[in-house]
């Protein structure tokens, strides 16, 4: 079977090109969080954290071209490590008997914030 998809200027499949970017990406909140977390602790974390995302919704919000686009996909890949820095922040600071509670309150917020922010 020979594909009909055009590749575009940067040569990449327009259907599959992607997904190994994506997969890449995926994998940084895993490193990234671990590493910040040893190094600045939870709370700096989440600021570095949100200061991406910041910097994530500014970049999106300008963009005029394709690749401004990639880089606003790294940097909300490198935003991702907040959610995890709050739930260590969270675990470190309850008590033991309460930290499945505080998970799950965490959890919830997250999920409705998931569904409910891109409708606002």
């Amino acid at each position: 079977v020979v594909s009909t998809q055009s590749t575009g200027s940067s040569g990449i499949n327009a259907e599959y090109g992607d997904s190994g970017y994506r997969g890449a990406l995926s994998y940084v909140p895993d490193a990234g969080t671990g590493v910040s977390v040893q190094l600045s602790g939870s709370q700096d974390t989440m600021l570095i954290g949100l200061a991406f995302q910041i910097l994530q919704l500014i970049w999106f919000g300008l963009g005029l071209s394709k690749w401004m686009m990639w880089i606003a996909g790294v940097l909300a890949a490198a935003s991702s490590i907040t959610y995890p820095a709050i739930s260590a922040y969270a675990s470190q600071n309850a008590d033991a008997e309460q930290q499945g509670l505080l998970q799950g309150i965490l959890t919830g917020i997250r999920g409705l914030s998931n569904g409910f922010g891109p409708a606002i």
